[in-house]
């Protein structure tokens, strides 16, 4: 029911998905309750440096994991599954990388000849 919820695209949803899988998955290997009043703030900070630590998770992709969560939370709230917000609080890690800006075909078409440069 959440992901239906969720006003994004399907490409969003799949990644909500695999978000929620990814936090359930984490909660059941290190014997948490996966009930959701038992989720606590403490176990989410812990998916989260799991995450960015062992995992490797780019912040990015982090911040959209917590964004899920964060929507899921007030989901479920909205509905009455759960009475307390265990993502209050949990902030989203700082990103310094920028997505990739790429040149438009027009604009490869103008680039200047010498600015080329040419190899054998």
């Amino acid at each position: 029911m959440f992901l239906r919820y969720i006003p994004y695209n399907f490409s969003d949803l799949n990644l909500y998905e695999y978000d929620l899988k990814q936090f359930l998955a984490f909660l059941q290997d290190h014997e948490c309750s996966t009930e959701l009043s038992g989720i606590t703030k403490t176990q989410v900070r812990r998916f989260i440096q799991y995450q960015l630590g062992i995992s490797k998770q780019k912040p990015r992709s982090m911040n959209r994991k917590i964004s899920c969560l964060q929507s899921f939370t007030k989901y479920s709230i909205l509905e009455k599954y759960l009475k307390h917000d265990f993502m209050t609080g949990i902030e989203t890690p700082k990103t310094n990388d920028k997505l990739l800006v790429y040149m438009k075909l027009p604009d490869l078409q103008r680039t200047d000849s010498k600015c080329v440069q040419r190899f054998p």
